[in-house]
């Protein structure tokens, strides 16, 4: 039997219980045995018919699990337990490089990781392991990935000056967009339709690609002072925002390439992160300070009133993944460097090599008023 027969499984069990018996005792069964099933994948893997004494022992004491099936003739760890599941899903390694960069694709089945070797790997969610061979190609470490709306291709923007977009599938290249050895990749992004790929250089300009013929749909869009860190199409596709460490945020006409610039940040920092809200009537930055702030996406005007105003995120990147704020003030959790859609998974990376898969409950209810004011 494949390994990763269980998981997929549990999964499927567990959105179907989920729909049709919230709340009742076999959903929290299911629920445990999907967290037990995704938190010893490895375990499990290696060794199938140890379970009892290789993984049982090391599960939270209060889950239902640990409670179910443990019994006085298997080991027992007295110490260093957690009494129940942490927010932690899985730790997946990259054991050659360090992880820079990391996307969800559409469905949230799977990671696409940017990394310092210049390889692109896609990783399953619920097993731990490699959707597909390493992507290689890039001769440089791999700055921003971000997957296709229909999670059909990935692009990766890499220091090498080279965009180059994957088909998920079978892990071939189908388009290599150079940009020029001194002109490195810094961020990429899909249109909302897939149709267009933007990039942002560490010279500051942007290029806009037609994402099938790989041919320009504008001319380079000049404005900023320096490396553009993030890139992102509004919902509709009519607009782009870049956020720059020129401390900058600009937004362009994704069919004119016309400009505007937001107001000018009261901080000395540069521009980490930037996104529109899923309405698109926001747009939303964060700082290198780890601060937020938000714009109306159409006015410029700051937004800042009870439920939006600059906070600020903990001194470790660890405490809380990075985010874009949606229309209702709650809080989306988002990758390096620029956001994501909400999935039941949320991916921190930047670890050395490593990859950390977390499950935030309840995330995007929580308004930002509630956070650490700067």
């Amino acid at each position: 039997m494949k390994y990763n027969v269980a998981p997929n499984l549990l999964s499927k069990l567990l959105e179907y219980v989920q729909k049709h018996s919230p709340g009742s005792e076999l959903y929290n069964f299911v629920q445990d045995a999907d967290r037990f099933a995704r938190y010893f994948a490895d375990t499990i893997r290696i060794h199938p018919l140890l379970v009892y004494c290789s993984a049982l022992p090391f599960t939270p004491h209060d889950t239902i699990i640990y409670k179910t099936f443990h019994h006085d003739g298997l080991p027992h760890v007295v110490a260093s337990v957690e009494p129940k599941w942490t927010t932690l899903l899985r730790a997946i390694y990259n054991h050659k490089d360090e992880a820079i960069a990391v996307a969800f694709s559409p469905d949230g089945s799977r990671i696409a990781l940017g990394s310092s070797g210049g390889n692109v790997q896609v990783w399953d969610i619920l097993t731990g392991q490699p959707a597909l061979p390493l992507l290689e190609g890039h001769k440089s470490p791999v700055w921003s990935v971000s997957f296709s709306p229909d999670g059909s291709k990935i692009a990766s923007g890499s220091w090498d000056g080279t965009v180059r977009v994957w088909d998920a599938v079978t892990g071939q290249t189908t388009l290599s967009l150079s940009r020029g050895p001194r002109d490195p990749v810094h961020s990429v992004a899909f249109s909302p339709d897939g149709s267009k790929i933007v990039s942002g250089s560490y010279e500051g300009v942007l290029r806009v690609w037609d994402a099938i013929t790989g041919q320009p749909t504008l001319p380079p869009l000049e404005g900023h002072g320096n490396s553009v860190r993030s890139v992102s199409f509004s919902p509709d596709g009519s607009r782009i925002v870049s956020g720059s460490d020129d401390k900058t945020i600009l937004v362009w006409d994704a069919l004119t390439g016309r400009r505007t610039t937001l107001p000018p940040i009261n901080n000395n920092d540069g521009v980490y992160s930037v996104s529109f809200s899923p309405d698109g009537s926001r747009i939303v930055a964060e700082l290198h300070d780890r601060s937020v702030w938000a714009w109306n996406a159409y006015t410029g005007h700051p937004q800042e009133d009870e439920t939006c105003h600059p906070c600020r995120m903990g001194d470790s990147p660890a405490q809380i993944p990075h985010f874009s704020v949606d229309a209702n003030s709650g809080l989306y959790p988002s990758i390096l460097p620029a956001a994501f859609p909400f999935h039941r998974n949320s991916a921190v990376g930047h670890h050395p090599g490593c990859i950390l898969a977390k499950e935030i409950p309840g995330i995007l209810r929580v308004p930002i008023s509630i956070m650490f004011p700067s």
